[in-house]
């Protein structure tokens, strides 16, 4: 199995910055390790005024990075990975990224 990353930047909806951190952190980050390929998660904060203010960095572990990027967006917004009307889906990014 060969490692990758996923690197997903985003911002929280203004003025809802607690309750984005509370969902991120107590539902989001285990509904995301919970898909398959997905082995840990890490959330950083920017220290600058950058475009996005939160990064998550995913580990996965697995032969197909796109299969498991499938199935996280299977789960999206369904019961097993709900969204938060605090995470301002505007402006995501997501990548995927290996190591060199």
């Amino acid at each position: 199995m060969a490692e990758y990353s996923l690197l997903v930047l985003s911002n929280p909806v203004a003025g809802r910055e607690e309750e984005y951190n509370a969902w991120y952190n107590d539902i989001h980050l285990a509904d995301v390790v919970a898909v398959p390929g997905i082995v840990s998660a890490r959330r950083f904060r920017s220290l600058d005024e950058s475009q996005w203010k939160y990064t998550a960095i995913y580990s996965l572990e697995c032969d197909d990075p796109t299969q498991v990027m499938e199935e996280v967006l299977t789960r999206w917004k369904t019961d097993l990975m709900p969204t938060s009307e605090a995470f301002d889906e505007d402006t995501l990014f997501m990548t995927m990224i290996v190591p060199i």
